[in-house]
């Protein structure tokens, strides 16, 4: 384990600053709530009709090229922040459910530890490995599995990151795989980069 992943007391995907969709504001969660909902108004990103949360629910993915076989769990945002959760394992990925399920129209996002102090490499601690042609499978609650294929692998700024296009709604069906990536900031204890994974379902 390097310095700063031996150094940070806890690792938050993104960082809790950076995966908030703008659709959901900081006070208490009235528009998002825990308990899960089949649609949401994403009002803020100027669409005319709610989000219905289509497909089945994800329960696992596996990604050969970086050895990555891990369950995935559903989750929503925190109530006091309007912020996305974060899996409470490193060896968990967590899905945005009040977005799109894997393979459905918009921008799906599933996001993961890299590490975390006293537990280690987290499921996406080589998430940054991957390159376009990689392909990466999606597995559902009803038994039947979708495969993606990246296209892309990049490392963003957190200042910069667009919330909106990692989250959108709708649009052409996009799987997105967030962690956190760069140099460790030791006075905010969080990476300075997100890690994010673009891939797109594969074609038959």
């Amino acid at each position: 384990m390097t310095e700063p992943q031996a150094a940070r007391q806890a690792s938050i995907v993104g960082s809790e600053q950076v995966l908030r969709p703008s659709s959901v504001s900081s006070a208490p969660a009235t528009t998002i709530p825990e308990t899960p909902t089949s649609t949401l108004a994403w009002s803020s990103l100027s669409l005319d009709d709610e989000v219905v949360v289509q497909g089945p629910q994800p329960t696992a993915i596996e990604i050969e090229a970086i050895g990555v076989t891990a369950p995935v769990v559903a989750l929503g945002v925190v109530s006091e922040t309007g912020q996305m959760e974060v899996p409470d394992s490193v060896d968990d990925v967590g899905w945005y459910q009040f977005g799109p399920s894997p393979g459905q129209p918009g921008s799906s996002v599933l996001a993961a530890h890299v590490d975390m102090y006293g537990e280690g490499p987290g499921v996406f601690f080589n998430l940054d490995q991957l390159v376009p042609g990689d392909r990466i499978e999606v597995l559902f609650d009803g038994g039947t599995t979708t495969t993606f294929v990246v296209t892309s692998t990049e490392r963003v700024a957190k200042a910069g990151l667009a919330i909106d296009s990692i989250f959108a709604p709708a649009g052409e069906p996009v799987l997105r795989l967030v962690t956190c990536g760069g140099g460790f900031d030791r006075s905010s204890r969080t990476y300075n980069d997100n890690v994010i994974v673009t891939a797109e379902p594969e074609m038959p």
